[in-house]
């Protein structure tokens, strides 16, 4: 069985652009918070995002020449996550984390179906990892 590349491409670029988000949402989260324990909490878990962007970011590398394509939407959805997560509204916040953590589940459970299809072991394993751990 094999799958368009560019399928798989598109689809690490999408759970890319997730996990950037839900970044942002944390970097504007630790920011904003003032309990030392929540702020230990929150830079813990920026760490962790941070490592999963790079490992991302790798794996786009080892399929596209141009793995930094970015689009007009995803600097839309950028603006407005932002003005989300910095309303100081702890509701919206907490809704837009769902949201993003739903959307993550779903795109990782299709790349991990897409990388079984090409044949690409180690993204497959790499994804069922993620899935199991939780996309957040």
């Amino acid at each position: 069985m094999s799958t368009n590349p560019s399928a798989l491409v598109d689809q690490v670029r999408a759970v890319l652009q997730l996990v950037r988000t839900q970044l942002q949402i944390l970097e504007i989260r630790h920011e904003h918070d003032s309990h030392p324990r929540l702020k230990q909490h929150l830079a813990a878990d920026l760490d962790h995002l941070s490592e999963r962007c790079h490992v991302l970011e790798r794996i786009l590398h080892s399929y596209t020449d141009s793995p930094e394509a970015s689009s007009p939407r995803a600097a839309r959805l950028s603006e407005c996550i932002a003005t989300i997560a910095g309303s100081a509204d702890p509701r919206s916040v907490v809704a837009l984390e769902h949201v993003l953590a739903g959307q993550l589940a779903d795109r990782i459970r299709t790349l991990e179906s897409l990388a079984l299809a090409a044949g690409d072991r180690r993204l497959q394993q790499w994804a069922r990892g993620i899935h199991t751990l939780g996309a957040a």
